[in-house]
């Protein structure tokens, strides 16, 4: 059996769809190519549940059909199919226009069936369940299925035997929206108040659109105990993700990676509605600080509001609120450590 599997989002829903990969391979023995995003393809390339995996170059988190390498693609994906499966939206009228001639172009003088996720449910995660339970798979539980080279397990390794620390703290200020940024202050801040304990380390994370931003952050916090993660692979920043006790997040990638591996997690939502946004997976692990305000939810990349409201979901988010949050996590952390 083959199945060909769309996922051309970012790599947060990537994390979040290995699970199923994994699961469909080990249910169905079958031959899986996965078509994902260039912004997830240097992970997805490696994944070893999948037997071909190709990508389609992105503007703005927008796939562009229309270019040479996008075409090329689809015409390399011609092949025989049993099943067709798209897991994630076009979020743009266009965009699903040109999703729907690619199915029928790829599936022409083919008998695949295909599968939608139901865009309508109203967390993004569930529909994975909801999508491969259509062809017979099912949720079990899993240990260990994101992969890493001994290099990069290494070389975070490497880097943390320099400091002396009981529990690590990862922080990722940034998303793939300009919305989901909350006040450098803030963060500086929440650093120095969790810092207070000794016992702390803070690792740093941060991609390349947001690289300039966080580095801001962590030369402003001036802390012997936290350390910028720079030009790592995104193996190398999963593992070292994997390395931490705790998280503090705004919505990003790094919420589905703690989801697998179970990290404790507070994640500053901003304008993500959690109930949309939530991982599917070890949903206890984690904590959600929003702000209600009127133009609450939104998905702009960057807020249209102007002056006193511009941002106002993320302004309106105070530290104390992380810091309550992230110790009510870390109580009950250290209380099921000692059960």
């Amino acid at each position: 059996m083959k199945i060909l599997i769309f996922n051309t989002a970012g790599i947060g829903d990537f994390i979040a769809l290995v699970p199923w990969i994994y699961l469909l391979k080990k249910q169905k023995k079958c031959e899986i190519t996965l078509l994902v995003s260039d912004r997830s393809y240097e992970y997805a390339k490696t994944c070893p549940y999948a037997d071909n995996v190709f990508y389609l170059k992105s503007n703005n988190n927008h796939i562009n059909l229309f270019s040479f390498h996008n075409l090329k693609t689809i015409l390399n994906l011609r092949n025989k199919y049993d099943f067709l499966i798209n897991t994630y939206p076009s979020s743009r009228f266009f965009s699903k226009f040109l999703y729907g001639l690619t199915i029928r172009f790829i599936n022409e003088n083919n008998e695949a069936c295909v599968f939608s996720a139901d865009f309508k449910m109203e967390n993004y995660y569930e529909r994975y369940e909801d999508l491969f339970r259509k062809i017979g798979v099912f949720k079990e539980s899993f240990e260990n299925i994101l992969w890493f080279k001994v290099e990069a397990e290494n070389k975070i390794k490497k880097t943390l035997s320099k400091f002396k620390y009981k529990k690590i703290i990862g922080m990722v200020p940034s998303g793939n929206t300009l919305t989901k940024r909350w006040d450098k202050e803030k963060w500086m801040d929440l650093v120095r108040l969790v810092g207070l304990k000794d016992e702390f380390l803070f690792l740093v994370f941060s991609d390349k659109k947001n690289y300039y931003y966080v580095k801001e952050i962590y030369e402003e916090a001036k802390k012997d105990n936290l350390i910028f993660l720079e030009d790592l692979s995104q193996e190398e920043w999963i593992s070292a993700l994997k390395k931490c006790d705790f998280l503090i997040s705004v919505d990003s990638a790094a919420m589905h990676i703690a989801s697998i591996f179970k990290i404790p997690s507070v994640i500053i939502s901003g304008p993500s509605d959690p109930r949309k946004t939530v991982p599917f997976f070890n949903r206890d692990f984690f904590k959600f600080v929003y702000n209600k305000v009127e133009c609450w939810p939104c998905d702009y990349y960057s807020c249209p509001n102007r002056k006193e409201n511009n941002m106002v979901c993320m302004r309106g988010i105070n530290v104390e609120n992380v810091l309550r949050e992230f110790e009510k996590n870390y109580e009950n952390s250290s209380n099921n450590n000692k059960a």
